[in-house]
């Protein structure tokens, strides 16, 4: 696990996901950011409201991972972007762009 943690630390590029969706209310395109963190050995990509739920909330809008020693760090940020993609998908505000 630390070699997971110290090879996200290495990362010198932006750590964010950028995923092109469109607005369900102007059908025009967006894109929505999650910004990628690590705390303890979870993945956090935190991101604007996706739900009305979330939009009343108080907390930022997040979706998470619990990293896994037996992938490497890619194959773990790969199913952060699953998790990334499902939230929109789920969204009442936004939908993936094709």
């Amino acid at each position: 696990m630390k070699t997971l943690q110290q090879q996200f630390n290495e990362i010198t590029l932006l750590r964010l996901f950028e995923i092109e969706v469109i607005n369900k209310n102007t059908f025009e395109t967006d894109y929505i950011i999650f910004n990628i963190e690590l705390d303890n050995n979870c993945l956090i990509a935190t991101h604007e409201s996706l739900t009305i739920e979330q939009q009343n909330s108080n907390k930022i809008a997040f979706v998470s991972i619990e990293l896994d020693g037996c992938f490497s760090l890619d194959e773990n940020l790969q199913g952060l972007h699953g998790e990334c993609i499902d939230a929109i998908l789920n969204s009442d505000f936004f939908e993936l762009a094709k």
